[in-house]
């Protein structure tokens, strides 16, 4: 019987094994392959004798295969607290009766965790990644899986979630999903929108010094952030040139309504901003950095208004609209890609 991945405090207590490069990996094993690779080490250690360094190097290369088989070691160790996969979302949402809302094959996991060895290996991510400390990592950003149905089929839509989870929620004395649904509860935002199954890369909260603008001017700073860290395309960038932008800002004066469809289209809106259902995802979990402010989506009301939503508190997630020139302190950009 192998032994469990808590059984190797022998082994992870050694000065040596914690000045080995990847040591820290080791710190949330979890998978049947890093069990069975550590326990043969495990089995060469004699009572109390030190780990030998022959030991330590052999235990780091378990390690490194651990993590080029299961992406999940990789992220969590980037991200901690801010991952969110398979495995967290299963125990997150089962209620008191023991209904899982998720639930996962081993077949599904694999491929959720090519997924995951994908969104890793993107040529963008990977060198923002790289380029970010671990300590900033952690403080910034999140890495979400979000799903796209129940674990009955049923598609996961902002309704099916507050139906479903607002009253393990009320139980649990954590709040509510959404404050209230009166103007939208007959909105696609509400009733119909969902998500792909994906992994998505989240700035915790609303980025830096994207707050207090109308939307063109959220546009404009979002477009730099994107390209000061390399996350769009040129194309993308191009598409909301400084002359775009200017057209966009007279016409919220003659036509908001135009300018609000013209605004949520463009690529780096439609792609990178976050949106309603990821907002209310994260609330869900109770992982949202959204407490006290809102984020502005691409997402149009069937009124023309852009939808913001944020204030995730335990009076339950607001949502809102908005027209393109309204500019409040505490709305701004998320990203989420």
């Amino acid at each position: 019987m192998p032994r469990s991945p808590e059984q190797f405090a022998d082994i992870k207590e050694s000065e040596e094994v914690k000045k080995a490069p990847g040591f820290e990996i080791a710190e949330t094993p979890d998978s049947e392959q890093f069990v069975a690779e550590a326990d043969k080490i495990a089995k060469a250690i004699e009572g109390d004798k030190p780990v030998q360094l022959e030991t330590v190097l052999k235990f780091r290369e378990a390690l490194e295969k651990m993590i080029e088989s299961d992406p999940r070691i990789e992220a969590k160790r980037l991200f901690g607290e801010g991952y969110m996969g398979p495995d967290e979302i299963e125990k997150h949402f089962t209620l008191e009766n023991g209904e899982k809302l998720f639930e996962y094959s081993k077949e599904e996991k694999q491929k959720i965790n090519q997924m995951l060895r994908e969104k890793l290996d993107d040529p963008q991510i990977k060198d923002l990644i790289r380029r970010t400390s671990k300590e900033e990592l952690r403080e910034k950003f999140q890495l979400f899986l979000f799903p796209d149905k129940f674990k009955d089929g049923t598609p996961v839509t902002m309704k099916a979630l507050y139906e479903r989870f607002q009253p393990e929620m009320e139980r649990r004395g954590v709040g509510k999903l959404l404050f209230s649904t009166d103007w939208y509860k007959n909105e696609d935002l509400f009733t119909s929108d969902s998500n792909q199954l994906s992994w998505k890369l989240l700035s915790k909260g609303n980025l830096e010094g994207s707050q207090g603008k109308n939307y063109v001017e959220e546009t404009r700073f979002f477009r730099e952030y994107l390209r000061q860290n390399n996350l769009a395309t040129a194309d993308e960038l191009a598409e909301c040139s400084d002359a775009k932008l200017a057209e966009l800002t007279q016409l919220m004066v003659t036509d908001w309504k135009k300018a609000a469809k013209q605004l949520s289209e463009l690529k780096i809106n439609q792609k990178y901003r976050i949106n309603p259902l990821e907002v209310i995802f994260i609330h869900a979990t109770q992982k949202s950095a959204l407490t006290g402010a809102y984020a502005r989506t691409a997402k149009r009301s069937s009124a023309g208004e852009l939808v913001d939503v944020g204030d995730c508190g335990s009076s339950g997630a607001v949502v809102n609209g908005w027209k393109p020139e309204g500019a409040l302190g505490g709305v701004g950009v998320s990203f989420s890609r």
